[in-house]
């Protein structure tokens, strides 16, 4: 995601509003709160569950174990991404994740369509897959002509994807339905060949001056209204924010507490924080944000 560009006006919480928010512990919903140690790999996700599904980002094949531990009972949503051809098979991230997970795979380079649905299929049995091709195209495919070509690509992979019984996925930036990024969110969308709207979307507050943390309901209405106009379901495929400028781990977790249930409110298939930490955006999950991420219900 381009996570300097996250600069549109958004009616944000500051920080005074922030401060006055309970902490973390105050705002944990009863029975949440991350105390157990993660299940061993080779539990198994429930497949009953219908609501929002609760994960993060899986950068190696040691972050389910610590995520896991974090919020206290076994990841069963996870995102995994390629930056060139998918490499499922064999992959140990894959490979960590409980029975049953569902997972979001993104891949970057020109695959051939039985290529694509190979790959999938290689697959643990059991994984609920969702897939999408050049997740965030918008700064890459930026010519009349490149967004054509990227929409008509969808049209091969759509239905390898679908071939191998996972469910396709366009991935968008968030920032690209504000008006501050000149940008027709159309350009990049093939309706017929995807299922899923996904979106990469971040506290856009994190550093202004005032810094503090968005409404989740300015957040999610530019998502709602492009999930009502196409009639497709919503997900968060990346989300979060750093501990805001001058703010604490206690007000960011307060802020999930918010964010949480608004997505389960909201109808998100999925809701999956991007756990990264750099000098420049330290997005990763702590324990306070964790607890709050945990929500009642899920498995």
């Amino acid at each position: 995601m381009n996570k300097f560009a996250i600069t549109f006006a958004a009616s944000a919480l500051t920080l005074a509003a922030a401060a006055a928010l309970p902490d973390a512990a105050a705002v944990a919903l009863p029975g949440t709160a991350s105390q157990a140690a993660a299940t061993s790999p080779g539990a198994v996700c429930p497949t009953s569950y219908t609501g929002t599904k609760y994960g993060a980002s899986v950068n190696d094949d040691a972050d389910w174990q610590r995520l896991s531990g974090m919020l206290g009972r076994n990841m069963c949503a996870a995102r995994i991404f390629y930056s060139h051809a998918l490499a499922v098979s064999g992959d140990p991230k894959v490979a960590s994740l409980p029975t049953n997970a569902t997972v979001v795979f993104s891949w970057k380079d020109t695959m051939t369509a039985s290529a694509v649905t190979s790959a999938l299929n290689s697959r643990p049995a059991g994984m609920v897959c969702y897939a999408a091709y050049y997740h965030e195209p918008e700064d890459n495919f930026t010519t009349a002509a490149q967004q054509t070509a990227y929409r008509a690509s969808w049209a091969t992979y759509g239905p390898a994807i679908g071939a191998a019984g996972c469910t396709p996925i366009l991935i968008l930036m968030r920032y690209t339905l504000s008006s501050a990024s000149g940008r027709n969110w159309h350009a990049w969308s093939n309706p017929g060949a995807y299922d899923v709207n996904g979106w990469d979307a971040y506290n856009p507050a994190w550093n202004d001056n005032p810094s503090g943390y968005i409404d989740p309901a300015k957040l999610l209405g530019p998502i709602q209204r492009v999930a009502a106009e196409t009639g497709k379901p919503f997900a968060l495929t990346e989300t979060g924010s750093p501990i805001a400028v001058m703010s604490t781990s206690a007000a960011r977790a307060a802020w999930v507490s918010q964010l949480a249930p608004a997505l389960q409110n909201a109808g998100a298939k999925l809701a999956l924080w991007w756990d990264v930490a750099n000098s420049s955006f330290d997005n990763a999950m702590d324990q306070a944000a964790a607890d709050n991420w945990n929500r009642r219900g899920h498995p």
